[in-house]
């Protein structure tokens, strides 16, 4: 680790009255730009120190809170009333960096489900941002959840949704590196099992992402493991043809799982995100 950056840890109390916790790596020197991150569904800002790490010495401040319901960060394990509270959550946190580092700009990063989170953001607060950068954006799912399946699940929403399905991740399908899945796996701030709710919300939130892209106009930049069976690639392909955008680029990485920032090919992934940075 580089000791011309500044790492920490903090918290704050939202509009909303809850208590977010947030993560930050900052460069000592000049600062190229501001990086707000958004990171997947049941983890937290931690399992991204490598990342926040490697944007610092490169120039970048990278921010990341625990979502609400997630991390360290107050609220409900794996429960949301609605997808659209992330998103206004991620606008507060975001005005507050701005604030903080006097810039009226930023670029967004979203993994997974962040990076839903992230899409839905682009395209109703696409202003406030210099571009955007998704890793294995949750646009779709390897699940199939269609016909009365899904209509028990948006009724069981309805009427019991903080009832937690037996839908458990498999470690082995995260990325190459056994230590990585074995780490989330004994990570204690990873809950296992979210809410019907939550899995409803995002099945909706996928939709209006999906029909709504074509807002997005900022500049774009997507990774996706080839290898990924927990979102497919083909969701990452969808959106980057709907995105409106000129300036915008997809990457399919060759042989890599879901997490492409942990992957066996995580450093060449990170250096591709710099030089993107860099070029904007």
């Amino acid at each position: 680790m580089s000791s011309d950056i500044k790492i920490a840890e903090k918290t704050y109390s939202s509009q909303r009255g809850i208590k977010f916790y947030y993560r930050l790596w900052a460069p000592i020197g000049a600062l190229k730009g501001v990086i707000v991150g958004i990171h997947g569904y049941a983890e937290h800002s931690g399992r991204y120190s490598h990342v926040g790490e490697f944007l610092a010495s490169n120039g970048y401040a990278f921010y990341m809170q625990d979502l609400r319901g997630h991390g360290k960060s107050e609220g409900e394990r794996g429960y949301i009333d609605k997808f659209s509270d992330f998103v206004d959550d991620v606008l507060e946190f975001t005005e507050m960096v701005m604030k903080e580092n006097n810039v009226d700009k930023v670029f967004l990063f979203g993994h997974s489900m962040g990076g839903l989170i992230a899409t839905i953001f682009a395209i109703e607060h696409g202003d406030i941002l210099r571009g955007l950068i998704l890793s294995g954006p949750a646009l779709a799912t390897s699940i199939e959840i269609k016909g009365p399946r899904l209509a028990l699940l948006k009724l069981l929403a309805k009427i019991r949704p903080k009832y937690r399905p037996e839908i458990v991740i498999d470690p082995s399908l995260l990325t190459n590196d056994p230590k990585v899945n074995e780490a989330y796996v004994k990570d204690p701030l990873v809950f296992k099992r979210g809410t019907i709710r939550l899995l409803d919300e995002m099945l909706k939130a996928m939709n209006y992402a999906l029909e709504n892209a074509h807002k997005i106009t900022v500049p774009v930049l997507i990774l996706h493991g080839k290898e990924d069976k927990i979102v497919p690639p083909t969701a990452s392909q969808e959106l980057y043809e709907r995105i409106a955008s000129q300036d915008k680029e997809l990457i399919l990485m060759e042989g890599i799982k879901h997490e492409v920032l942990n992957d066996i090919k995580k450093e060449e992934a990170l250096r591709k995100i710099v030089e993107w940075l860099n070029n904007h």
